[in-house]
């Protein structure tokens, strides 16, 4: 198995290569526990992306799919909009990716710091 700390940053940097080039992404960043500076051997990952309204929200979760079996074989899927959970086979049982896809006409982008915590950006293509 991987160790969690260095699979987590893998599966950070795997995802932002290939969607920060696209040019309907239009930043990323990372919330969840990470964004309250809580990560621990418990923690998922969350990942999430602002994207035009118009991009095909299919060829992004499959490019990121891609990029994802690359490192590990996904042996869980799980829709549940406005995003997706996967597990990897050489993951924890902790180590869930939570990839969620946030349209810019969307009402909530989930950056509010009361309930989301400091987003650690990843890029932002408008800075």
């Amino acid at each position: 198995m991987i160790r969690p700390g260095s699979l987590r940053e893998s599966i950070r940097a795997a995802i932002s290569e290939v969607l920060q080039p696209h040019s309907a992404v239009l930043a990323g960043w990372e919330g969840g526990s990470a964004a309250f500076d809580a990560v621990d051997d418990y923690s998922d990952i969350d990942l999430n992306f602002l994207v035009t309204d118009d991009v095909s929200l299919d060829e992004l979760y499959s490019a990121a799919e891609d990029a994802l079996n690359k490192l590990s074989p996904i042996t869980l899927r799980h829709d549940s909009p406005p995003g997706r959970y996967y597990r990897l086979r050489d993951s924890d049982e902790f180590l869930l990716i939570d990839l969620c896809f946030v349209r810019v006409a969307a009402a909530d982008h989930y950056l509010d710091f009361a309930r989301h915590g400091t987003a650690c950006r990843i890029f932002d293509k408008a800075e």
